[in-house]
């Protein structure tokens, strides 16, 4: 099984295996290992989303990602207790598609998002005994801060029209 997991892909592609093997080759695994040890036999989520096709739908990808999506929940909730946002309802939000195939983007919100998206990736790290990097690679995710301050560039020619352009008069 260790064996084979990083190699679904190509087994399907050689017709050496069904999509339905595969999909029940997978959840097997979690069953047994759990849905982390599983992702790191098989080389990662976003090699996840190649081994069938289709995995988003099938047995596997549904407990996968329901996995992946609670670990968003909890690490909310452990934000929540070590922050004073206990009333923010949107303290982490998940950007993008809502999908197992795309990857699971989180913007931490307010005016204290740089702290504690530096929480989360602490909580986060914890959780998994991984770097960012390793995170990444199994969860197919990355933390953003509140895109909403980041682009303050883009709001320059409305407030600004001397400004212009933003790359423009060194901006």
């Amino acid at each position: 099984m260790r064996s084979l997991l990083p190699k679904l892909a190509e087994e399907i592609a050689a017709n050496r295996l069904t999509r339905e093997e595969a999909d029940a080759l997978v959840v097997q695994a979690i069953e047994r290992f759990g849905p982390k040890e599983t992702l790191d036999m098989a080389g990662g989520w976003a090699r996840q989303t190649i081994a069938p096709q289709d995995l988003g739908t099938s047995n596997a990808g549904k407990m996968l990602e329901t996995w992946r999506v609670g670990n968003l929940r909890r690490a909310r909730e452990v934000l929540r207790s070590v922050t004073d946002a206990a009333g923010e309802q949107r303290l982490i939000q998940r950007t993008g598609t809502p999908k197992f195939a795309s990857d699971l983007d989180m913007s931490l919100l307010g005016p204290a998002s740089s702290r504690n998206r530096e929480l989360a990736w602490q909580y986060l790290t914890g959780r998994f005994g991984k770097d960012r990097a390793g995170l990444h690679n199994l969860l197919y995710m990355d933390l953003f801060t509140d895109p909403t301050r980041m682009h303050l560039a883009d709001l320059l020619p409305t407030a600004c029209p001397r400004a212009g352009r933003p790359g423009r008069h060194g901006i």
